[in-house]
């Protein structure tokens, strides 16, 4: 049981079952990378490529896995935690429905927290499926070490007893909405319903080392604080701490057998009182890199560092409770309430899921750990550079329930637009007056376009000369606090309501990645494979005639009217993913001059055979 040895990638959790497709999914994360959160529908809408190792995760990969699943999902993230991208990328307009920022009610005493994917996939002829995936990490990048706990469920046609233990899952998804900072795209509804209204007839399945489950919500209504009964043993693990929440959780262990694991800084500043509530003391640190596995992969693997993974592991007789999933041993959980977490409570045999299993074998989790010895006095943070980091945080805070939102204004007849930031309410920003605050569009340089964030009421900040393309309803702020030669900095991205956008703008994204006969043979190749063995030949033919020969030199060769073919027959829904392309492009000017010249001498027919398989049907 969390054997280091044993990985799980993120992204391979969310591909549907074999014969299944993705159709809808609700996610929750504390912070969010848009890249990350970029490559998830991969996952969802291209898993039926039979050897992942030919999927090229270009552009044209991921603007199709996009279109098939960006208004089918919504992922929930706290308000200002969205990380700034490194780069810019045309795709990121295709998230912004689907990414909600949220707050808790009293985001004074705490923050959104929870971090899971609840996915739901179908196929012809057979029920439902539902995955939950409860993590302890972030839907970002960090190479930390975390949990990830994966449970499938089928849907029964009708409500079983026992059922009703996917109640708390539910009522938590169907809170989410009222979380909203802004308005929530139209689709978002429909997915929650559609996920809430299956929940009471899904039973998932435990890992194998386990008998049963439970659901534990924290911080929504009914469900207000984690609790952990009185138990003989018990194990922390936690990078965060806080000395009232760890000595609660010790007080539950009747023979006083409490263990504790957590990063060395964060146990160098708890209080010595508090550290003599545990009979061991563990602190993490990474496996050490062998001479000869430096070398290994440098390009591609990256090696976990640090220790994110959140969980508690009880002992009551012969029998064992471990709570897996978002909720550090802090007062915001514990003592205090304020974050909203969830958690998953799995039950079990102390023979084959206690704290031996989990520390004491040559293969388990004590390969990561060295006792720990406490410092003489416990480490504290420099006054001001705390001061600087609470201020930044109200500022934070006071941004995202500014009202702040975006209007877009066309100027000219060459799709160039002003985007311009204002605020729907009057709330005090005064809070920014000590500090320097910019603002930009996430699709400019901040080097060379960043404003300053005016503190008035009624203030405007324009950008001006935006390509239609460029406009962004992503908008990235730096703040920055000095203070005695110290200075702090934070930097995020708040997606704001946007208006007076032409509705065609993803047709001009679209145009801008398939923008020429090399790119649009590539997306044919994309969606004709899927599903498919290896085919060099065709891979081979096709590049050549998308990249080699001229648009003037005719119409594509013959190799993609065959497997064109072949797919009316054998894979029609490819033929009509090819169609909802072509539809697309022909929407703009430009678009229609990235098809091939002479395209529809092949495409007619096979549309038209198309329509005559579809009414046999």
């Amino acid at each position: 049981m969390l054997n280091p040895d044993n990985r799980e990638l993120y992204l391979s959790a969310l591909k549907p079952p074999e014969e299944y497709e993705f159709e809808a999914g609700v996610a929750a994360t504390y912070s969010l990378d848009l890249l990350t959160l970029l490559l998830a529908p991969v996952s969802f809408a291209l898993s039926e490529f039979q050897n992942e190792s030919e999927i090229n995760l270009d552009l044209t990969t991921i603007l199709e896995s996009l279109r098939r699943t960006a208004d089918k999902m919504a992922v929930f993230c706290q308000s200002g935690r969205i990380q700034i991208p490194k780069a810019d990328n045309l795709l990121y307009s295709y998230l912004e429905r689907a990414v909600v920022e949220v707050m808790p009610p009293d985001p004074q005493k705490g923050v959104f927290h929870p971090k899971f994917w609840l996915l739901r996939f179908a196929s012809p002829g057979k029920p439902p499926v539902y995955r939950l995936i409860c993590l302890s990490r972030n839907l970002t990048f960090d190479q930390s070490w975390d949990t990830i706990l994966v449970m499938d469920g089928e849907v029964a046609q009708h409500r079983k007893k026992g059922y009703s233990v996917n109640r708390p899952l539910a009522d938590l998804v169907s809170y989410l909405p009222a979380l909203a900072v802004n308005e929530t795209a139209s689709h978002v509804s429909g997915v929650l319903e559609t996920i809430t209204g299956d929940l009471p007839r899904v039973r998932f399945e435990p890992p194998s080392s386990f008998s049963a489950y439970s659901f534990r919500p924290v911080g929504i209504p009914g469900y207000r604080r984690m609790k952990i009964e009185e138990n003989d043993r018990l194990l922390v693990i936690s990078p965060f701490l806080s000395d009232r929440a760890l000595v609660s959780l010790a007080n539950t262990s009747k023979k006083g057998e409490a263990v504790l694991v957590s990063s060395p800084d964060s146990l160098d500043t708890l209080q010595r009182g508090t550290l003599d509530k545990f009979s061991r003391i563990y602190a993490f640190e990474d496996l050490p890199v062998e001479p000869e596995e430096e070398n290994e992969h440098p390009e591609t693997e990256e090696r976990p560092r640090g220790l994110h993974t959140k969980l508690i592991l009880a002992e009551y007789g012969g029998n064992t409770k471990l709570w897996t999933g978002s909720a550090n041993a802090t007062d915001p959980v514990f003592t205090k309430p304020g974050n909203i977490e969830f958690m998953v409570e799995l039950e079990g045999r102390r023979k084959d899921t206690g704290i031996n299993c989990l520390l004491g074998e040559e293969d388990s989790l004590l390969k990561l750990l060295r006792p720990h010895v406490p410092p003489a006095e416990p480490e504290e943070q420099e006054p001001v550079s705390r001061r600087l980091e609470q201020q930044l945080e109200e500022a934070r805070r006071a941004l995202a329930g500014a009202g702040l939102q975006l209007r877009a204004y066309p100027l000219d007849k060459d799709d160039n637009f002003a985007l311009v930031l204002t605020r729907s309410n009057s709330r005090d920003l005064s809070v920014l007056a000590d500090i320097k605050a910019r603002c930009w569009p996430i699709s400019l340089s901040k080097d060379t376009r960043a404003q300053n964030i005016p503190v008035d009421a009624g203030a405007e900040v324009s950008f001006a000369a935006l390509s239609l393309e460029s406009i962004t309803s992503f908008m990235a702020f730096e703040l920055i606090a000095e203070e005695e030669n110290q200075k702090e900095v934070v930097r995020f991205v708040l997606n704001l309501p946007l208006s007076g956008l032409p509705e065609n703008r993803h047709d001009h994204v679209l145009y801008k990645i398939i923008s020429n006969r090399g790119s649009f043979i590539r997306y044919l190749l994309l969606l004709l494979s899927e599903g498919e063995s290896s085919q060099p030949d065709l891979y081979w033919a096709l590049m050549e005639e998308g990249g080699s020969k001229k648009a003037s030199e005719g119409p594509p060769a013959l190799p993609l009217f065959e497997e064109l073919v072949r797919a009316v027959s054998r894979h029609p829904e490819k033929i009509d993913r090819i169609a909802r392309l072509i539809d697309d492009l022909r929407q703009t000017e430009k678009g229609r001059e990235a098809l091939p010249e002479g395209f529809n001498e092949i495409w007619e027919p096979i549309i038209a055979a198309r329509k005559k398989v579809e009414g046999n049907g």
